[in-house]
């Protein structure tokens, strides 16, 4: 019988070198497999599904970590910047798979009728709503992900190479949701909603083809169309104004990820914030308000025709904040291999 992680470890050699395995990857299976004997002789059945589940998030934590490792290549790097990476990895995804589900938990608990009667027909349906709630949740999960993972530690440059790494992951998942993952969701969401007309007719046979809302449009397709109405003289009308409004904040929520990410490392500069986990969360939901105020802000000035710059208003604003906050923060130098090793016990 195999003991637990053993194929996880002979996946990780197949990626690894010996050194990192010794110094990475065969700490965290032994603690893995340590933890389930421990739970096979006293704890209950579900403690040890639990301990194996652990030990797999912590694995892969690890593993994101040493790849990122390998790509940020700044400096040599200690078993306490791995760790810390990994902290932040998990941080950052527990927040984000948090906020997802929180922002989908009103749809799923109050649908309403006609949501109701169509999840009847097709009890997957909700299941292509999901996505439009991560290029929300995406930015929001960085934010507190970084403010938490990093308070106790000192954001060395590697560190710091790294979270801005996983930030830009954060932006290029978020753009292929917005891009066409979303609008393939909605398509399918809009398409089996509209299907039926009340007089129990197809519906496009009653009012004609079809007319997706933009967000069920891809970004190419939107592209396509703002180039038909303004051919068709329609520039400056209501819909051009909202496809366009649609088409520039994916682009604009695509960076978010980044400015959140950037202003979050900041933030962990910030003595008085690091010392308070309140404060922490509290300056992670004033920005949070302030970001969705202007972010209302300009795509109201977007549905006036003011066209994309107005759309890049709430990230310009930010980064400027970003940079006049590490203007004025004292940065943290990289401390020694022995302090990164008082770090990481502390």
């Amino acid at each position: 019988m195999r003991r637990p992680g053993q194929r996880l470890r002979l996946l990780a050699a197949r990626m690894c070198d010996a050194t990192t395995m010794e110094r990475f990857v065969d700490p965290v299976i032994a603690d893995l497999q340590h933890e389930h004997e421990e739970a096979s002789r006293s704890g209950p059945v579900w403690r040890c599904a639990w301990v194996r589940i652990a030990g797999a998030l912590a694995f892969w934590r690890v593993m994101g970590a040493i790849a990122l490792e390998q790509s940020v290549g700044v400096g040599e790097w200690s078993a306490a910047d791995v760790r810390i990476v990994g902290r932040v990895l998990g941080f950052v995804t527990v927040a984000t798979v948090a906020v997802t589900l929180l922002l989908n938990l009103p749809v799923l608990l109050h649908p309403g009728p006609l949501l109701r009667h169509q999840a009847a027909e097709s009890p997957f349906l909700f299941l292509t709503l999901i996505p439009a709630a991560f290029p929300v949740a995406a930015p929001v999960g960085v934010l507190f992900g970084i403010l938490y993972a990093l308070r106790h530690v000192m954001a060395t440059t590697r560190i710091r190479s790294a979270t801005v790494i996983v930030a830009l992951c954060g932006a290029l998942a978020s753009f292929s949701t917005l891009a066409w993952i979303i609008p393939a969701g909605e398509r399918t969401f809009w398409t089996a909603v509209n299907d039926t007309a009340p007089n129990g007719l197809p519906r496009r046979s009653v009012n004609g083809p079809l007319r997706l809302p933009p967000n069920a449009l891809t970004i190419g397709e939107l592209r396509e169309e703002l180039k038909a109405l303004e051919a068709d003289g329609r520039r400056g009308s209501v819909r051009e104004r909202i496809v366009a409004a649609d088409y520039y904040q994916r682009f604009t929520f695509s960076v978010m990820p980044i400015v959140f990410g950037l202003l979050a490392l900041g933030l962990t500069r910030v003595g008085r914030l690091r010392r308070s986990p309140v404060a922490l969360g509290a300056m992670g939901v004033a920005t949070c308000v302030c970001y969705w105020l202007l972010l209302w802000a300009a795509r109201a000035a977007v549905l006036q025709g003011s066209g994309a710059a107005a759309a890049w208003m709430p990230n310009v604003i930010f980064l400027l904040g970003t940079f006049a906050l590490a203007k004025h923060t004292r940065p943290i130098a990289d401390p020694p291999r022995s302090a990164s090793r008082r770090t990481l016990r502390t």
